[in-house]
């Protein structure tokens, strides 16, 4: 029974400070083979008298965790500056994506095109925040950091899609095409919606875990 509660509190320690499910469920397959050779070999000994503490484990097993990943070893520059910058990058992408596309299609002869333009900026903002916050949900999954990470990086990508501005004027005859696109405060509800947008999915993801994992 000892050996049983060592292991719960082992498996809810490194699960509770970030290291993800599928990672504790292969560490505690091998803590419990080594408890199941140790009853067999040493009778009465109990795990934390051969193998540590279980506070020494858990911290020792979230260490080397963390140690391997890039994510995990330096959460500031990846959860406060990567998204802004990868707002920046996925925003640019984005814009040279569509013009390609309308220039593809007719380009601003072509009143589809032109349809299509308006589409395309309006969709801007709520397509570049929500793709930069589900690659940062994948970044954090593998990071064997709490989710409080994430709820930083999601707020920042909440903020910068709050003050998403964008407008794309067609060409009327005396005028070439105009694309605005920059962060400010528009007062428009567009901005709020995709304040929203991000907010929603990111309070979502960053939820305590309800479903603890098993240890048997």
């Amino acid at each position: 029974m000892a050996s049983r509660q060592w292991l719960d509190h082992v498996t809810t320690t490194v699960l509770r400070r970030g290291l993800p499910a599928e990672y504790v469920a292969r560490l505690a397959e091998e803590l419990r083979d080594h408890v199941a050779e140790l009853e067999e070999h040493e009778p009465g000994a109990t795990a934390e008298a051969r193998l540590g503490a279980a506070e020494a484990v858990a911290d020792t097993a979230v260490r080397e965790y963390r140690a391997g990943r890039f994510a995990g070893r330096h959460p500031i520059l990846v959860f406060l500056l990567v998204p802004v910058l990868a707002v920046e990058f996925a925003l640019n992408v984005y814009v040279h994506a569509g013009i390609q596309l309308v220039e593809g299609i007719g380009g601003m002869e072509s009143p589809f095109a032109v349809g299509l333009s308006h589409v395309l900026t309006w969709l801007c903002g709520f397509v570049v925040p929500v793709g930069v916050l589900g690659l940062l949900w994948w970044v954090y999954r593998r990071s064997g950091r709490p989710r409080a990470w994430f709820a930083v990086s999601g707020a920042v990508v909440a903020v910068l899609a709050g003050l998403f501005f964008a407008e794309f004027t067609p060409p009327n005859g005396t005028a070439e095409a105009e694309l605005v696109a920059e962060f400010r405060f528009a007062q428009s509800w567009v901005q709020l919606f995709q304040f929203v947008a991000v907010v929603g999915p990111a309070v979502w993801l960053a939820r305590p875990s309800r479903s603890p994992l098993a240890v048997s």
